[in-house]
């Protein structure tokens, strides 16, 4: 089923909520002005989400979210349907992330295991139980180039994943480095990476693996995104928002609109997303020196995770040769041995009842139906 791109939709906001509930809100320009539309409010989880992540290709366009439920849910964004759950961890899922080029996905959790999905078939190619000596995994980011990843753990360690032949390669002590490694986040252009550090991101070269700048702000870092041009925004537990020129170690803004805490941070071309503790979500215009507030949204859930997508018309899309997937033909099976609860293009049973997701009235509306 091919997407409905409505005409002036610039990008949709997709967020995990404390209330378990996956939301959505269309970023609409009309005649120059913003407006945010609520587009996706489903309760799959059942408990709270922590991580949220999603893949806009030729293809596919895949959104991933995962909870302390110990489960990641998979949801088609073209038709507008759930198509699978992966129940591989037995922990809160810390963090989903898709490859570059949309061919795998990477779940951590706090059991402290890092899992590899073959996006498609979801079949778990690679795992790694103890990916932090049995310790929670607490955040992981992937290279530009999708070759390798960096994860950070309770064990207060940076160990560097190689994708190509998956495979650990090294680790980093940050014991007596880092006071509470939670973040871990890859630049833009991949040769530099940022750790948080209480009140400091620092900020390391590649090529050197030590730090080049720290750079620090008031309160303790709860969010980070790399922006382009070499650019990074911290979000702290003040409410404030600090942007850095991380080569140069020069601050060039700082925006302050509340006491609320940061929750999460998202950016897209020239927009910067924020949402902080009371769900406000808030839409930043970076073409400017200073960015100007385009457009907010009060959602009245506490949001922990967002990321952004952008549907692509057949015509924008870039051509590329592969299988499509038909989702519509997936349906729920417990498979013990994979841990993956469906199968890809298996026959319908009257016995197994199919989850279908469709808008309406700007809502995803799920429910369970017995054909």
């Amino acid at each position: 089923m091919e997407p409905i791109v409505k005409e002036g939709v610039l990008f949709e906001i997709l967020g995990g909520t404390y209330e378990e509930f996956t939301v959505g809100y269309e970023c609409v320009n009309t005649d120059g002005e913003l407006k945010l539309v609520q587009t996706v409010a489903t309760h799959s989880h059942h408990a709270s989400l922590r991580s949220i992540g999603v893949y806009n290709g030729p293809i596919h366009d895949i959104l991933a979210t995962g909870g302390a439920d110990d489960t990641v849910h998979l949801y088609d964004l073209r038709c507008r349907k759930e198509c699978g759950i992966l129940s591989n961890h037995s922990g809160t899922v810390t963090c989903v992330r898709f490859t570059p080029d949309g061919s795998h996905l990477i779940s951590a959790s706090e059991d402290g295991s890092i899992a590899i999905f073959k996006v498609g078939s979801w079949f778990m190619e690679k795992v790694w139980p103890k990916a932090h000596k049995g310790m929670g995994v607490l955040h992981l980011s992937i290279h530009p180039s999708g070759k390798m990843a960096f994860s950070i753990g309770a064990d207060k360690t940076l160990r560097t994943w190689n994708l190509v032949k998956g495979r650990p390669a090294y680790t980093v002590n940050l014991s007596g480095k880092v006071n509470r490694p939670e973040i871990v986040e890859w630049s833009l252009c991949g040769e530099y990476y940022g750790i948080v550090n209480d009140n400091s991101l620092d900020i390391y070269a590649i090529e050197t693996a030590k730090v080049i700048h720290s750079l620090k702000v008031g309160s303790r870092i709860s969010c980070v995104t790399f922006i382009q041009e070499g650019k990074v925004c911290i979000g702290d537990w003040s409410g404030c928002i600090t942007c850095y020129s991380f080569k140069s170690n020069e601050k060039l803004w700082e925006l302050k609109e509340g006491t609320i805490r940061l929750k999460a941070l998202s950016s897209f071309e020239n927009y910067l997303i924020s949402v902080d503790g009371q769900g406000l979500i808030s839409v930043y215009d970076l073409s400017s020196k200073k960015p100007k507030k385009k457009t907010s949204y009060p959602t009245s859930c506490r949001i922990t995770c967002i990321t952004v997508s952008k549907l692509m018309s057949e015509e924008d899309r870039p051509k590329k040769k592969q299988k499509i997937i038909d989702y519509s033909n997936l349906i729920k099976v417990e498979n013990k041995e994979r841990k993956i609860r469906f199968e890809d293009e298996a026959p319908r049973e009257e016995s197994i009842s199919d989850v279908v997701c469709f808008p309406k009235s700007q809502k995803w509306i799920v429910k369970s139906i017995n054909p």
